[in-house]
């Protein structure tokens, strides 16, 4: 690849693969590499839908695009700063495909989760939104459990999430539901 001239923004993965390929990677191209995040990927052990959480789940539709793209958006800002991302286009194509979960409240959303096709048996979650206002209240965890329960429904045999090792809440959240730490990962940035 170096050979090539690519350029390549970064690398993300299990930590030892990681460091690995961005030490081959720097030695090939004289590019530093530096951590952005520290990860972990949960594999999810038994389900534990949480309950009392108010509203429901529905899966997003056509007429959903601009809210799932908005919220896309504003997540992507909270996490990645001033990058951009094609939110509406990403919205679109995973509406489209059945990929986009809502946790309504009195018929209002409140929360989104995204699931993965299944894959050779595996299906991803992520990503996962509440909007600040709607937070603190189990409509992440409800959502993500619903998607979860999609998956598995799909026939996933098994299903996974990564999470940001900064964000304690969404790793408290997503093991009360039943996810199981399986392996740190990291993602690198290359200068």
């Amino acid at each position: 690849m170096a050979q090539t001239g690519r350029f390549l923004p970064g690398a993300n993965g299990e930590i030892a693969a990681v460091g690995e390929f961005c030490r081959y990677w720097s030695a090939a191209t004289g590019c530093r590499s530096e951590r952005r995040r520290a990860m972990r990927m949960y594999r999810l052990g038994r389900l534990a839908a949480p309950n009392r959480v108010q509203g429901h789940c529905r899966q997003a539709g056509p007429a959903d695009v601009e809210l799932v793209a908005g919220w896309l958006a504003e997540l992507h800002h909270e996490t990645r700063g001033g990058t951009t991302i094609d939110a509406r286009g990403l919205a679109s194509r995973r509406c489209a495909a059945g990929e986009i979960w809502l946790w309504t409240d009195a018929q209002r959303p409140v929360s989104l989760a995204a699931r993965s096709a299944v894959v050779a048996g595996v299906a991803r979650i992520g990503p996962v939104y509440t909007p600040r206002p709607s937070r603190g209240r189990g409509f992440g965890s409800a959502v993500t459990a619903s998607a979860t329960r999609a998956a598995l429904e799909d026939g996933a045999a098994e299903v996974v999430l990564y999470t940001d090792l900064a964000n304690p809440t969404s790793n408290t959240i997503y093991q009360a539901i039943g996810y199981v730490p399986d392996h740190d990962a990291e993602e690198r940035v290359f200068s």
